[in-house]
């Protein structure tokens, strides 16, 4: 923080005061203004990670001349200090700079820097889907493999045999998924009730904007999201599995997982 005093009579002489530290200030003799700059504390950067994070906002300034202050007079000097930043890997935010003041006039600190998004998050893993549903085009059927899918051997044999048996009315199928409840259409599919599995499906180009919908409304993992609208929406699951997921281990739960036995 700086001023500039200045005197009356005669004008031209100046005494200039630089704070770094919150004190207080008294007007020398002759001071009838004094020319500021009042600087707030930055904000503290976000906890990092290997996706990066997000930077301390600066901290606000103001600057004038003319403010009036009487000769023997003591005014208060606050000096902002910088935010903390966050925790990483993408623990925290940054918190807040604190506000600098030299007597009525303020200058605000500036906002903490954003975390940064774990890949092992549940918003990481839907930003992810929802790019790839965006690039759908209209009647455009895409399969969407995560990078842990595995294909039955006999898969390119077997799978027009599959789609044969898909029910018409489909608004999104999974060509694998763990059962843990679901109801038989077919010979070759199950309606879903309570599955877990994204690792390979498609969406109806026609309910694309649905599912961009349920995925960026809901919180939870995307075959979470998905799964929670399944009483609203035709979803069918492949059975036997077509597609499973390789043991080994999963960013999204930081742990090692062998959750398929086989393709059932």
């Amino acid at each position: 923080m700086l001023f500039r005093s200045r005197w009356q009579n005669p004008s031209p002489n100046a005494n200039i005061a630089i704070f770094t530290s919150s004190t207080t200030w008294t007007a020398p003799t002759g001071a009838t203004s004094v020319e500021y700059l009042v600087v707030a504390g930055g904000g503290g950067g976000g906890g990092a990670n290997w996706n990066g994070t997000g930077g301390g906002g600066a901290g606000g300034f103001r600057i004038g001349a003319g403010y009036s202050v009487t000769a023997g007079n003591t005014y208060t000097v606050t000096v902002g200090s910088g935010g903390n930043g966050g925790s990483g890997p993408a623990g925290s935010n940054g918190s807040n700079g604190s506000n600098s003041v030299f007597d009525n006039i303020t200058s605000n600190g500036g906002g903490g820097g954003g975390a940064g998004v774990s890949t092992s998050s549940p918003l990481a893993g839907r930003l992810s889907h929802i790019e790839v549903l965006r690039k759908i085009k209209p009647l455009e059927n895409v399969l969407i493999c995560e990078d842990d899918a595995v294909f039955r051997d006999d898969f390119n044999e077997v799978i027009d045999e599959y789609m044969a048996d898909l029910p018409p009315n489909w608004d999104i199928f999974y060509l694998g998924a763990l059962k843990n409840q679901v109801a038989p259409m077919n010979k070759h599919w199950v309606r879903q009730i309570e599955t877990t599995g994204s690792h390979a499906y498609c969406v109806n180009p026609d309910k694309v904007d649905l599912f961009i919908h349920i995925a960026r409304e809901n919180e939870k993992w995307i075959d979470v999201a998905y799964r929670l609208w399944c009483d609203r929406t035709n979803a069918y699951i492949a059975h036997p599995n077509l597609v499973i997921q390789s043991d080994g281990y999963s960013d999204l739960r930081e742990s090692e997982t062998q959750d398929f036995k086989g393709f059932k």
